[in-house]
């Protein structure tokens, strides 16, 4: 019976993940015969006939079970499961209804619609903002000109994110769930990811029924409080909890201590400073600062110990312990790993408590039953990072720690645990000192044929004089389990689904949980404890004594934090914080099929035994591994072969991609050997394009080296983010818009200025335009001194790449350097060409450089693709560039500015037409990135192909 059920539960996942992976856009609402003509008779849609299907095999399977016929019975149920999971997910994508918020989506980013609705999550509290998720009831499409059109919202609607200031007013700081408001804004489409790598904010948003954002709310007149809608009573015992265990916190600790606390303790994720959150990330502890599975297992033991304090009996423990993790799931906002680890570990805790299981055997037998309950009520958090990478975490704990242990009792003593030791030890030291240097492959080959050696002569040396006294089982018992499940999760969680998620890898991580984790516990315990006494004496009256003994415990609870804050610091600074290259699907795929073949070696091996054995009574032994011999050398023969026949006639080709950067530049080419220069890397900042666009791109086209780095004009636009991308990548050679002698490090900001040399900035040099540039250059020029990295001044008609690939040159040349006219019209021109097909990257060209580009150099112009200089500005472009270049393609890598954040360069988007109109004239046809995304070239010398991110 445990079985069926496990294997029932996988299938309806599997059931679920079907339809996400191969058809996550198909219209399963219209009729079965638009997809199959022949079936055009079924008067149904595609999703009702699959849950016919799923009907029937459950009818079969129940009629095969009466007539006892149990294992045909499983099949047919295990069916229903999964085509009743694959309605379910198209069930719940759908949004044909006429009052889902989708439909009244503006088309405008500045348009006015009103809408009613009540706050259906608690406030998720930011530094300097608040998101606040709106389930609508009421809308007033437009309240300027039809302000009687009320439409009542019924049904599926799905939900809307909101992001509010505090200049909002004092309600900012009393919003809570329940309440009913009314917003004044634009209705907008999530922005979807317009990058080949980075973070997907609306599918993040989808996963949680969220279809709609609004334009950010900061005037008094943008939201106005109604009232309070219905809320649950659980819903209100625990906010009412959650206010008085934060208020408890905040009395007895003082900050950023308390905002740290009140984090881990009540999911509040704002308050505690960038530079902390930062130094949690690249230390790898940041999931402590999310309430997860680890917080909920801390809430759990502290709930099984007071019943059993108590005495309580079993029965009774189980509803105690579900009841309280129900109610911290709630204060804690029920996020996607919350709610997982509430009805997981509540679930466990009744195989464990009523059903007398033991640990393993209830583990095994909950998570998949867990992630079938979840995904019946919300299938679409599937892809979701949270939700797979929290069953990941459990699933490696349950699974993989067994495997490791049995491997360690191997090489977990004398010689060979010596020499895994060093191995770790050794691979740290190594990655400190170069953190790219795994990212080699012969490297990486040589390294590990290096110990594949030592290991050999560890396994001879043990046999012969043995290293006694000396392994794994000699350190204390709770260190040895605590590694073996560390390493489990690095292997079945942290390893691979970090590069998916996050593009990066926290190395110190593998040594910061031996500190962090333990910590955690008593930190998330001591504070829930303190909260909890101060709310019962003072609700018996003893408000004093409640609050002493809460500031008592606290104040131990204190160093604890700074002692948790501290080690983040120290791993923080001491470890580097790497990119991963992001695996495909099929390496993935791979991957996971390895980690099955450690899980279950030992069943694998005896059923492939009784399998050998089976054969071999049909035919002789001998005979048996012979042929056995021939078919496995003809299958490895025939991969090599289908292998080298792919790589014969593989083309070389080029690629080059115009991220979407807002208003700025970067473009990245990739030569046919696979040479990367970036021209450009857009804006700085902890959400620039440094960080958030081309460095994610990176590590999905697997760049390892930086080549060139070509800096076409000194604009925060063009060089902000670059600082974060030498940070990670070291440049084999930087070309500058300067020449390096006449700006070094060191110099002025004054003197900085003036051989700059733009007009606009001398005559205003406290802007925050000229700050900013001066900030951007001084902190690239210190990356660039620090790593001693080769620089030059990008002079007209320098090579920086060229090479012949078979019967085509590829080559970027500098056709124009960045000193061919005053500051503001100041930028390099490159062209990349390949055979018959060629790019021009004109980033930042003025109407004077321009002029003085076709005049000099109008023979090497004409090309297929043409970057707009100045964004795509229509004062900046002149029509001799457009004549003479004669491009079928012209790109903008354009953005919407906010006002606070605008400079002298920036135009409105709707001056973009007159760009289009004179493009039209030409016959060229206009890619906006800011519309369609990243657009992607490649070439293979003779034929080119374009292609955008979004249609």
């Amino acid at each position: 019976m445990e079985i069926f059920v496990i294997w029932l539960s996988y299938a309806y996942v599997s059931g679920v993940a079907f339809p996400f992976i191969f058809f996550p856009g198909l219209p399963a609402w219209k009729p079965i015969g638009d997809f199959i003509p022949f079936l055009s008779f079924i008067p149904f849609s595609l999703n009702t006939t699959i849950w016919l299907i799923a009907g029937l095999m459950l009818l079969a399977g129940i009629l095969n079970f009466l007539a006892r016929k149990r294992k045909v019975a499983v099949v047919f149920i295990m069916f229903a499961a999964f085509f009743s999971a694959t309605a379910n997910y198209y069930r719940e994508v759908d949004i044909t209804s006429e009052h889902h918020i989708t439909k009244f989506l503006d088309a405008s980013f500045f348009a006015q619609t009103k809408v009613k609705g009540t706050i259906i999550a608690d406030p998720d509290q930011r530094d300097d903002f608040t998101n606040i998720d709106i389930l609508p009831d009421e809308i007033i499409p437009d309240p300027e000109r039809e302000p009687w059109n009320v439409v009542k919202l019924k049904g599926k609607t799905g939900y809307i994110r909101a992001k509010i200031y505090p200049s909002i007013g004092d309600y900012y700081h009393s919003i809570s769930y329940g309440d009913r408001i009314e917003i004044t804004s634009s209705i907008n489409e999530p922005r979807k990811l317009s990058n080949p790598a980075g973070f997907n904010y609306a599918a993040y948003l989808k996963a949680r029924n969220i279809y709609a954002t609004t334009r950010p709310l900061r005037g008094t007149e943008d939201i106005t409080y109604i009232g309070t809608g219905e809320i649950p009573v659980l819903w209100r015992i625990a906010l009412g909890l959650k206010k008085r265990i934060l208020l408890t916190i905040r009395k007895t600790m003082p900050y950023p201590e308390s905002a740290f606390l009140g984090g881990v303790t009540l999911g509040l994720r704002g308050g505690v400073p960038l530079k902390v959150k930062s130094e949690f990330q690249a230390t790898g502890v940041a999931h402590v600062l999310a309430v997860s599975g680890l917080h909920v297992g801390f809430v759990a033991f502290l709930l099984i110990a007071f019943s059993k304090i108590m005495k309580l009996p079993s029965k009774f423990s189980f509803v105690f312990v579900a009841f309280g993790l129900i109610i911290f799931a709630l204060i804690t906002g029920a996020s996607p790993a919350t709610r997982r680890a509430a009805i997981m570990f509540s679930i466990m805790e009744f195989f464990r408590s009523v059903m007398k299981m033991r640990l393993g055997h209830a583990s095994v037998l909950t998570i998949p039953i867990t992630a079938m309950i979840i995904l019946i009520f919300d299938p679409l958090k599937l892809p979701d990072g949270s939700f797979v990478l929290s069953f990941m975490a459990v699933w490696s704990l349950a699974m993989i720690t067994g495997p490791v242990e049995r491997v360690f009792k191997f090489i977990g003593r004398g010689w060979l645990f010596l020499v895994f030791i060093t191995l770790v030890l050794g691979s740290t030291v190594l990655v400190i000192i170069n953190p790219a240097i795994f990212q080699d492959g012969d490297f990486v080959i040589k390294y590990l044929i290096i110990f594949a050696l030592l290991f050999t002569v560890a396994i001879m040396r043990e046999r012969r004089t043995p290293l006694s006294g000396f392994g794994i089982e000699y350190l204390p018992k709770w260190f040895v389990a605590f590694f073996y499940a560390q390493f489990a999760i690095q292997i079945g969680m942290m390893y691979p689904l970090s590069a998916v998620y996050f593009q990066r890898f926290p190395i110190a991580g593998m040594y910061a949980n031996f500190i962090a984790i333990p910590l955690i516990g008593f930190i998330v315990q001591f504070g829930l404890l303190a909260g909890l006494i101060d709310l019962v004496f003072t609700s018996v009256g003893l408000s004093s004594v409640g609050i002493t003994l809460a500031l008592w415990i606290n104040a131990f609870n204190w160093l604890c934090c700074r002692l948790f804050m501290g080690m983040a610091t120290f791993f923080a600074r001491l470890f580097p914080y790497p990119y991963m290259s992001i695996p495909s699907p099929f390496e993935l795929l791979v991957y996971y099929l390895g980690v099955l073949l450690f899980v279950f070696w030992t069943p694998l091996r005896y059923q492939a035994r009784l399998l050998f054995l089976r054969l071999a009574d049909v035919f002789e032994e001998g005979y048996l591994r012979k042929r056995f011999f021939h078919i496995g050398s003809a299958i490895f023969v025939l991969i090599a072969a289908v292998i080298s026949i792919i790589y014969a006639t593989q083309k070389h080709t080029s690629r080059i991609t115009f991220f979407d950067v807002g208003f700025g530049n970067s473009v990245l080419i990739e030569t046919p050997d696979r040479k990367s220069i970036l021209i450009d890397a857009g804006t700085g900042g902890e959400w620039g394009a440094g960080s958030s666009v081309i460095a994610p791109a990176f590590s999905r086209y697997n760049i390892r080296k930086l080549d060139y780095l070509v800096l076409t004009a000194i604009k925060p636009s063009n060089i902000s983010g670059a600082s974060h991308i030498l940070n990670h990548w070291r440049a084999g050679k930087i070309y500058l818009p300067y020449n390096p002698d006449d700006l070094t490090y060191g110099t002025g900001y004054h003197k900085f200025l003036t051989i700059y040399g733009d007009w606009r900035l001398l005559a205003n040099p406290r802007s925050s335009q000229a700050a900013n540039l001066y900030l951007a250059w001084y902190e690239l020029k210190e990356i660039i001194t620090r790593d001693n990295t080769k620089v030059k001044k990008a002079v007209s008609g320098d090579i920086i790449y060229e090479r012949k690939f078979g019967d085509n040159v590829f080559k970027v040349a500098l056709l124009q350097g960045a000193d061919a006219a005053g500051a503001e019209d100041n930028a390099s021109t490159v062209r990349v060409s390949y055979g018959k097909t060629s790019v021009l990257i004109t980033t930042q060209l003025g109407r004077a450089a321009q002029w003085e580009l076709v005049e000099k150099r109008a023979d090497a112009l004409p090309s297929d693709v043409l970057l707009l200089p100045k964004n795509g500005n229509p004062a900046a472009l002149t029509a001799e560039l457009l004549e003479t270049v004669a491009p079928k393609y012209a790109v903008f890598q354009y953005g919407f500015v906010p006002r606070a954040r605008r400079t002298d360069d920036y135009f409105h988007e709707s001056e973009i037409q007159r760009t289009i109109q004179n493009l039209d004239i030409h016959d060229i046809k206009p890619i906006r990135t800011d519309k369609q995304g990243a657009a992607i070239w490649t070439s293979d010398g003779e034929n080119y192909t374009i292609k955008t991110i979004l249609k």
